[in-house]
């Protein structure tokens, strides 16, 4: 069983640690670690995870009576579980509970939920600008060639066909359709994406990773780099020109009905016109 409820905060949290984020086991799991005596591996993990869900109340007091409260549990209701394509199950509700049933030799009783239900409620972010509206996120998501989550726009997948890019830095990457693809880093202005993002590679068992970063004001350093559809959206551009300055390719796609590219063309010497929906081009 693994950790399945990861966040904004707590996905780069569990990769620092471990060197991954999608599959980390019960005994990894700070809970876990904290009934084994490792008390302060869970108060981090509290301070960072509550950074996310309850800022108001992350104190060291409240984080001090969670541990308590953990360590005298008696909680053994069923835990919710989702069966990802690997056959490996993801806790999605009940951490604690896992946690106090491993720690007794033994595993706790499971409610599996449907991966549709959970993948639609994972992506689920209506009130983000480019978040589900109406019920369906900004791009699909593929997995082996599947389209298992269907967006708004559905050319995800033929759109890295003609790009054929491996281990990118995806700038405004949304839930991370296209970071998925290509594998590498994702960034995007939106913690609650970001998080969405995470419980997916969770999901993929992904070695995509992901970070919230202000593009008008973080540049970045990676070979190569997808912009699609991004710096419409930014209020100074300097710091993504000198991202795009420092990379060996960038794959640059416009904006629906709005030139972009002039923006940023003076950066390139080649510049070559992909097949795509939307003007797509690979720059050198």
């Amino acid at each position: 069983m693994l950790f399945g409820q990861q966040t904004a905060a707590t996905g780069p949290w569990f990769h620092q640690r471990l060197g991954q984020a999608h599959s980390i086991p019960v005994t990894e799991w700070p809970h876990f670690l904290a009934l084994e005596g490792d008390h302060d591996a869970y108060l981090d993990y509290l301070k960072v995870s509550w950074s996310y869900y309850r800022p108001k109340s992350n104190t060291p007091q409240e984080r001090a009576a969670q541990l308590a409260r953990l360590l005298t549990t008696d909680n053994s209701e069923p835990v919710k579980v989702v069966r990802r394509p690997d056959g490996e199950m993801l806790v999605v509700d009940g951490n604690h509970r896992t946690a106090v049933a491993f720690h007794r030799g033994a595993e706790p009783d499971i409610i599996e939920i449907p991966a549709a239900t959970w993948l639609e409620k994972s992506v689920a972010n209506p009130t983000e600008r480019y978040g589900t509206r109406p019920g369906l996120p900004y791009q699909s998501v593929f997995h082996d060639g599947r389209e298992i989550i269907q967006g708004r726009r559905r050319d995800t997948l033929t759109r890295h066909q003609a790009i054929a890019a491996e281990d990118v830095l995806d700038l405004g990457c949304n839930i991370g359709a296209a970071t998925f693809l290509a594998g590498g880093h994702g960034v995007d202005t939106s913690p609650r994406m970001i998080t969405s993002a995470w419980r997916l590679a969770a999901y993929l068992a992904s070695p995509a990773t992901f970070d919230v970063a202000d593009l008008n004001t973080q540049a970045f350093e990676s070979e190569t780099v997808f912009c699609f559809a991004v710096i419409a959206h930014l209020t100074d551009l300097t710091a993504v020109r000198a991202t795009l300055s420092n990379a060996e390719t960038v794959y640059f796609e416009e904006n629906d009905g709005r030139a972009q590219f002039p923006k940023v063309a003076d950066l390139f010497t080649q510049v070559e016109e992909l097949a795509g929906d939307r003007r797509l081009y690979r720059c050198r």
